[in-house]
This record gives structure tokens, sequence and C-alpha cells, in this order.
């Protein structure tokens, strides 16, 4: 049993968006999950791959960076073979590794998929080799391409499946005003599935909620904020009151109210702002990319520790 810490809680911009444009909103997400510790691998080395895992699943359609309702990606390393070469001039030493990959669903304990996949690389010492070999992994090896098509079928087919119970969740958790909860969880449902567009409208309801929800909050200490001169704090503020919010217009007797006391920076960030909320098109991806930063926020709270039993 290896056991394993989530290590990548952001949701980047998630899955459920109407992505105009093409970035991470337009792949599946997962967890990508990283040993604590491997044998013979130090925790540097560990992150090389992460970084290079991370990329393989990025160039292939699965963003690594979410979390998806248990759904994870975790690799094994394995070192089986090392030994000296003398070059002529220096030694040399030479590693082969193993690295696993395995997609998986936790909570049914059900493994998608998995393949291994050799490489090789060579230092002047154990460390050197160790990264060399990890960063000779090719993203578009042809065995990552079959890997990760295959995770993608299995995992639209467990959003399918599951669909129902994850919008009925999220009602639930919006019903009790757990907004950010809510968004995260739909936040997560692909456009491949035949309810997405369900999850699409009821994130939509969940948001507006969200927003009238938080605005006074946020009204106020925006007002504090404005008060001390603290203008970037006052703006992150106003930027969390949603045109759509019930306290909208308070926002603009603030910022009237305010006048000369700002300083131009402030005034010229407002004045953006203005502008994409006077543009649909605009404003429509500033809502997408606010509720990918709520889903985020959500994810990057929780903590994860899962006990993974590694099938050979």
């Amino acid at each position: 049993m290896i056991r394993l810490f989530f290590t990548a809680c952001l949701l980047a911009a998630a899955t459920l968006s109407m992505a105009q444009e093409t970035d991470l909103t337009d792949l599946l997400n997962i967890g990508l999950v990283m040993p604590r510790e491997q044998k013979g691998i130090d925790a540097a080395q560990l992150g090389k791959l992460e970084t290079k895992i991370m990329s393989i699943l990025t160039k292939n359609g699965i963003s690594s960076q979410g979390v998806a309702d248990g759904i994870v990606c975790y690799p094994v390393a394995e070192i089986y073979d090392e030994k000296e070469a003398n070059t002529g001039m220096a030694n040399i030493l030479m590693i082969d590794m193993n690295i696993t990959l395995f997609v998986r669903q936790v909570d049914e304990k059900a493994i998608f998929t998995s393949t291994t996949v050799r490489t090789q690389g060579s230092g002047r010492d154990r460390n050197a080799a160790i990264n060399s070999a990890i960063g000779n992994l090719k993203p578009d090896d042809r065995r990552w391409v079959e890997f990760t098509s295959v995770a993608k079928k299995k995992i639209a087919e467990y959003y399918a499946r599951m669909c129902p119970t994850l919008i009925a969740q999220a009602k639930q958790y919006a019903a009790t005003n757990d907004t950010e909860r809510a968004i995260a969880r739909l936040m997560n449902i692909p456009k491949e599935v035949p309810c997405y567009q369900q999850a699409e409208k009821e994130v939509t309801a969940v948001y507006r909620q969200h927003v009238d929800r938080i605005c006074a909050k946020a009204l106020q200490q925006a007002k504090a904020s404005l008060a001390a001169n603290d203008y970037s704090h006052a703006l992150y503020q106003l930027g969390l009151i949603d045109p759509a919010s019930k306290c909208y217009n308070d926002v603009n007797a603030l910022i009237s109210e305010a006048g000369r006391a700002t300083d131009e920076q402030f005034k010229r960030e407002w004045e953006m702002r203005v502008k994409i909320y006077n543009d649909q098109v605009e404003l429509e991806k500033y809502r997408w990319k606010t509720l990918g930063e709520i889903a985020a926020a959500y994810w990057r709270s929780q903590q994860y520790d899962y006990k993974v039993v590694v099938i050979k």
C-alpha cells in the first residue's frame, strides 16, 4: 500500500464552461495524486515527475489540476536497473525506470485504466540520472495517447451515470447556502455527457444565489478598504459583486462617493471592469472565469489524503 497525497487542488478554470476560448476549460478534469515518498526517489524528483505528468495529461486533453468527484490519476515510479558505464573520461550512471499511471475512482475502488512506460536516463550521479529519465518522458508518446483516450472515455461514462446524483447533491448544497461547494460540484461535469445543459443551467442559478449572498459582505469590505486607501483590495472586493446581484447599485453609489479620493490606477481598472460589464460577451466570459475561481478556492480549502492500493 502506498500512501498518496493530493497535490493539485486548483481547478484552473473548470470543465463546465461555455468554452469561449481554447484552454483548460475544454479539458476533462481529474485530480493528480503524488506519492508522499517513493523508494529511491527524493521529493525534488517527485516534483519533476508531477510536472511531467501534468504536461502529459494536458497535452492529451485532460486537466490534471482539478478534483473530479474522486477521480484521480496517480503514478508509481520503479527503478528496476542501474549500472555504471565508463565513457573514457568519467563514469556515467545509467538508470532504467518504469512509470505506471493509473486512473481510478477512489470511492468505488474502480481502476478505469493504467499503462506503464519505460524510460532511461544517465548522469554523473544518481540524482542526475533519475532527473534525466524523468525528462526523457515524451508527452506525445503513443502509449500516453492511448492511455488518456481510454481514460477520457471512462470518465465520460462515469459522469453520464452519476450526473443526476451530482446535480441532486449540488441542489442540496445550494439549499443550505453552501454555494461554493455546489458550484465546485457542478463545474466538474464535462460537456460530453447528456446532462451537461442541465448542469449548466443549475450552476448559473447557483451563481446568482451566490453573488446575492456575498454582495453585502463584499461591499462592506470594499468600503473599509477604500477608507484605508487600500485600492487594490477594494477593487478585488468590488469585483466579487456581479452586475446582476441585488446590491450592485450600491457599488455605483460607493464609487461615486469615493470620487477624487481614489488613485488613478484604481479609476482606470474600475473603468475597464465597467466596460466588461457593459459587453455581454465579455461579461459572460468574466462570469465563467469567476465560477472557475470559486470552484478553485473551494477545492484548495479541502484536505485530501488517499490510501490507494496499487495493483500490479
